[in-house]
């Protein structure tokens, strides 16, 4: 049985972009979803009042079901509430504190939530929960462009995978061919040239040409390796780019992907995601979901059913 799709809900355009994503991400993993109602209460401020704080759950439960009536749920799907209270001060850390605990209890297969309300329209800007999520969450966590619940929600045609021959990106490529397989949909493999090795090679005195030629080769192997490596796979494709690989993945994702994952650096605790140079850079300006892939060894693949 796998676990549940966990989104972390609160009464914003944010809190809906998080559970349209969410409602796609079960519909093709299987398992329930399990959305957490993140409510604001103050006890200081309601001096214990049992029937205050049962209003303002209230309030928010009622939100939260106007807004699932909204949605068109795919057969199969269903849905559990679990309500999070997040008192201020220090908000969003008790909430993202609240919401990795609730992923770990219930081991969830992925945990999913909306972007900055700062953020531009269309595109990912993590705020502090998707933030403090992302540097410590011990499962895949999946950010919603800002704008997404606004959109026709469609099975994705196209998954990317940030690919470097890293251990974070084998486990983002199974990741990534998973919901691949489940979606019916294309998989491309995405590898990046970077202009520091470009420069190193030029760097050989007479012979920078063949130099840059073996680099290339070696990244090329590395994706042909990838895909060979790749079970039952839809179609699949890799493309080798060049510049810098924030700059590359989120050009990528400007054009025809629809959901872009990417691994951790391989740093911080065993099986948490921490985000490194080229997966801060992406998730703050892609203009489609973002799958965030923690570090292997006891991190547990997506199981598409």
């Amino acid at each position: 049985m796998p676990g549940p799709i966990v989104v972390g809900y609160e009464d914003t355009a944010q809190g809906r972009d998080a559970l349209e994503l969410g409602v796609l991400l079960a519909s093709l993993l299987g398992g329930r979803l399990l959305v957490a109602l993140v409510y604001t209460h103050e006890p200081r401020l309601y001096q214990g009042s049992d029937e205050i704080h049962g209003d303002l759950l209230g309030q928010a439960g009622r939100t939260l079901g106007q807004a699932i009536d909204g949605l068109s749920l795919p057969r199969g799907v269903k849905i559990d509430v679990v309500p999070l209270e997040s008192p201020p001060p220090a908000r969003g850390l008790h909430a993202a504190h609240a919401l990795k605990d609730l992923a770990a209890r219930d081991e969830a297969q992925i945990l999913v939530v909306g972007s900055c309300r700062r953020g531009p329209i269309g595109r990912v800007l993590i705020g502090s929960v998707a933030e403090r999520l992302l540097h410590g969450a011990g499962c895949p966590v999946a950010v919603a462009p800002r704008g997404y619940g606004d959109q026709a929600r469609l099975a994705p045609a196209t998954v990317a995978v940030a690919y470097d021959g890293s251990e974070e990106s084998d486990l983002a490529l199974a990741e990534g061919a998973a919901l691949a397989r489940a979606a019916g949909a294309d998989l491309r493999l995405i590898n990046v040239l970077e202009p520091w090795e470009h420069g190193r090679a030029t760097m050989v005195p007479g012979r920078s040409e063949s130099v840059l030629e073996a680099v290339e080769r070696r990244h090329e192997r590395v994706l042909d390796s990838a895909l060979a490596a790749i079970q039952e796979s839809p179609i699949a494709e890799a493309k080798l780019l060049r510049g810098h690989a924030d700059e590359v993945l989120v050009a990528q994702s400007k054009t025809d992907v629809d959901l872009l994952v990417i691994g951790s650096r391989g740093y911080g605790p065993l099986g948490c995601a921490l985000l490194g140079g080229v997966s801060s850079g992406v998730v703050r300006a892609a203009a489609c979901p973002i799958v965030v892939v923690p570090r292997p060894l006891d991190a547990r693949p997506l199981s598409a059913p």
